[in-house]
C-alpha cells in the first residue's frame, strides 16, 4: 500500500408451557425462585453427538455436550427491554435469597443490551464452577452508546460461555458459534456477542478484572470496539490474584485496537497473570496488535490460535508502534508459545521483554520458548528481544517458519531504514536457535547471521534458509496467493505520519467500519470514503474468516485444533 431488538418479556407458565419451549429451543431449566430471579427444576435430557472425524491433538478437543451436567439450582435474571443493561456490580448483594455456592447457572436473558455490568461473582472451586451462559437466544451487548460494554469481575472458578450444550442446558441451539468445526461464516452466531459498531472509541468488548481469578472465557464473539476485544487485568493492584485462566474458542475481530490486552502494562504496582492457557482463538484484523500480554508468572501456554491480519490500522494507530502483532513482558516463570499461525504487523511483528519486579521470586530456571509457530507478513522486523532480564531467564526458538517481508513503516516514519535482521536482540541472556525456517532476504540474527554456531549468549543449530511449507486456509475469503500486507484499515490520513494524506492502489483491501471494500482504479486518491465513492470501491462480502490450515503440504498441528 501507498502512503501517498423490541422489548423482550420473560414469562414462566407452568411446567408443561416451559417444556414446550425448551423443548422447541433448548432453554435451560432451574428449581429455585426469588422475587427479583426465576429459577425451576431440570425436566428433561436431550442427547446429540459430536463430530468426531478428526482428533486434534489435545486433550480438550474433540467438543463434546455434557460438560457440566443437567443444572438443579439456576437464576435468570430479570427481563430488559432492548438498549437497557443490566448494572450488578455486587451479584451477590442484588440476589440475596441465592445461595451463591450451589448456583449452577447463572443466565442471561436473550436480548440487545447496552451494557452488563456483573460484579462480586462467588469464590467456587473447581469441581463446583458456576456457569455464565445466555437463555433464549442469544446476548448482544453493544451499540447504544454506552461508555464501557460487558464488565465482568470477581470470583473464582466461574465460567462465561455462549456454548450451545443442551445435555448442560447452557446456551441456545440457534447460536452454535463454531461448534462442530462450522467456522465458516459464523459471524453472528454466537450465543454472546459484544458489537459496539464503532459507536464509541477507547470502549472495549469484555473486561474481566475486580480480582476475578480462576475462569474461564469461551464460545463469544467480539467485534467493531473501538479499543481492545478483551481486557484482562485488575488494574492498580500489586497483591491481586490472577491464575488458572483459560480462554478459548473465541472469535474477536474487526477491533481499532488490540485483540487481547491481558496483564497491566502501566506502572508498578501491578499483579502477575499466572497460569494462563490461550488456545484455539481467532483473533482477526485487529487495528493494533493482536495480542499484548504482561506480567506474566507460573506457567504460561499460548498454543493453537491464529493471530491474523494485524495491525491493520497502523498508519493511524492510537499510540506510536503499536502496530506489532505479539508484545510479551514476561515477569517469572516459563513461557510457551507454539503451534500459532502470526500473520501482519508493522513495526515489530514480536516483541519480547522481561520484567523483574521488586517482590518477585524466581525459579531457577525460566524459559521462554517459541516453537512450530509460522510467522508471514511484516512490514518490518520479525521479533525484537529487548535488553530486560530477570533471573533464570532464557529464550529459545524452536521449529518456527518466518516468511514474506515488505519493508513499508517509512510510510509512516521517513526516517525509518530497512532492518538488517530478521530478528534483533540485545538481551543479555541466554538465547537458542534450532531447527528454524525461513526466507527472508535477511540476516537470521544480529548475532548469528545464519542462525547457526554461537557468539557470546547467542548459540544455534540446524536452523536452514529455504522456503516454508505455504500456509493455506480452509475458507478464510482471500485468495491463497493474497499478499496480507495489501489489507488495512481505510484512513484519510496517516496520523502517524504527519497526517499525509494517504491512497491506495488497485485490489487493495481496506475495511471501513468492519466492511469491506477493494480500490478499483490504479490509485484510490485521498480522502474518497469507500461507501460514498463507488466509483473507486467495490464492497465485498464479510469474509469467511475460516481459518484453519490445510494440511496437505506438510505442515502439521499448526493452527487452530478443533
Amino acid at each position: 500500500m501507498n502512503n501517498k431488538l423490541p422489548s423482550l418479556c420473560l414469562a414462566f407458565f407452568s411446567i408443561l408451557v416451559f417444556t414446550t419451549i425448551a423443548l422447541a429451543a433448548q432453554k435451560p431449566a432451574a428449581t429455585s425462585s426469588s422475587s427479583q430471579g426465576s429459577s425451576l427444576s431440570p425436566i428433561f435430557s436431550l442427547l446429540l453427538g459430536s463430530n468426531e472425524d478428526q482428533q486434534p491433538p489435545s486433550s480438550n478437543y474433540p467438543l463434546k455436550h455434557g460438560r457440566w451436567g443437567l443444572p438443579e439450582d439456576t437464576l435468570v435474571l430479570p427481563g430488559k427491554a432492548d438498549g437497557q443493561g443490566y448494572y450488578y456490580p455486587d451479584i451477590q448483594a442484588a440476589f440475596p435469597d441465592v445461595d451463591w455456592q450451589s448456583l449452577e447457572r447463572l443466565y442471561i436473558p436473550a436480548g440487545s443490551y447496552n451494557f452488563i455490568n456483573i460484579g462480586n461473582l462467588p469464590n467456587r472451586t473447581p469441581e463446583n464452577p458456576l456457569i455464565i451462559t445466555n437463555f433464549g437466544g442469544q446476548v448482544r451487548v453493544g451499540g447504544h452508546g454506552h461508555y464501557y460494554l460487558f464488565v465482568i469481575g470477581g470470583g473464582k472458578n466461574w465460567v462465561l460461555t455462549g456454548r450451545y450444550d443442551p445435555q448442560s442446558s447452557t446456551g441456545d441451539a440457534n447460536y452454535p458459534g463454531h461448534w462442530d468445526r462450522r467456522y465458516q461464516n459464523s459471524r453472528d452466531s454466537y450465543g454472546i456477542m459484544v458489537d459496539d459498531n464503532f459507536v464509541r472509541s477507547s470502549v472495549s468488548g469484555i473486561s474481566i478484572g475486580g480480582g476475578a481469578s480462576d475462569f474461564e472465557v469461551e464460545f463469544v464473539e467480539i467485534r467493531q470496539v473501538g479499543f481492545a476485544g478483551m481486557v484482562v487485568k485488575t488494574d492498580d493492584n500489586g497483591d491481586a490474584t490472577m491464575e488458572n485462566i483459560k480462554i478459548h474458542d473465541t472469535y474477536i475481530h474487526d477491533t481499532l485496537s488490540e485483540g487481547y490486552y491481558i496483564g497491566s502494562t502501566q506502572q508498578q504496582p501491578q499483579h502477575q497473570v499466572r497460569n494462563l492457557e490461550l488456545y484455539n482463538n481467532r483473533i482477526v484484523r485487529s487495528g493494533t496488535e493482536a495480542i499484548q500480554i504482561g506480567n506474566l508468572g507460573g506457567n504460561v501456554h499460548i498454543y493453537n490460535n491464529v493471530f491474523v491480519l494485524s495491525a491493520v490500522h497502523w498508519k493511524d494507530a492510537f499510540q506510536p508502534w503499536q502496530d506489532g502483532n505479539l508484545q510479551i513482558g514476561n515477569r517469572t516463570g516459563d513461557l510457551l508459545v507454539e503451534n500459532n499461525v502470526f500473520i501482519g504487523a508493522a513495526g515489530n511483528m514480536a516483541f519480547g521483554s522481561g520484567q523483574q519486579i521488586a517482590g518477585d521470586s524466581y525459579p531457577q530456571s525460566s524459559t521462554v520458548t517459541f516453537r512450530n509457530n509460522y510467522f508471514s507478513s511484516t512490514r518490518n522486523l520479525f521479533f525484537y528481544l529487548r535488553n530486560d532480564e530477570f533471573p533464570g531467564l532464557r529464550y529459545v526458538f524452536d521449529g518456527n517458519y518466518f516468511t514474506h517481508m515488505d519493508f513499508q513503516r517509512d510510510e509512516i516514519d521517513a526516517g525509518a531504514n530497512p532492518p538488517q535482521n530478521m530478528i534483533r536482540s540485545f538481551t543479555p541472556v541466554p538465547v537458542e536457535f534450532t531447527d528454524n525456517i525461513w526466507n527472508v532476504d535477511l540476516n537470521f540474527c544480529n548475532s548469528l547471521p545464519d542462525g547457526n554456531g554461537s557468539k557470546n549468549n547467542y548459540s544455534g543449530s540446524g536452523n536452514i534458509f529455504e522456503p516454508p511449507p505455504q500456509l493455506r486456509f480452509l475458507d478464510n475469503g482471500l485468495a491463497d496467493d493474497f499478499d496480507y500486507l495489501k489489507l488495512e484499515v481505510w484512513s484519510a490520513t496517516a496520523g502517524r505520519g504527519g497526517d499525509q494524506p494517504i491512497s491506495y492502489e488497485q485490489d487493495d483491501i481496506v475495511m471501513h467500519l468492519g466492511i469491506p471494500y477493494k480500490c478499483l482504479l490504479a490509485s484510490c486518491v485521498p480522502g474518497k470514503v469507500p461507501p460514498d465513492n463507488p466509483g473507486f470501491w467495490q464492497q465485498l462480502p464479510y469474509f469467511s474468516d475460516d481459518w484453519r490450515v490445510k494440511t496437505d503440504n506438510g505442515l502439521r498441528n499448526i493452527g487452530l485444533m478443533y
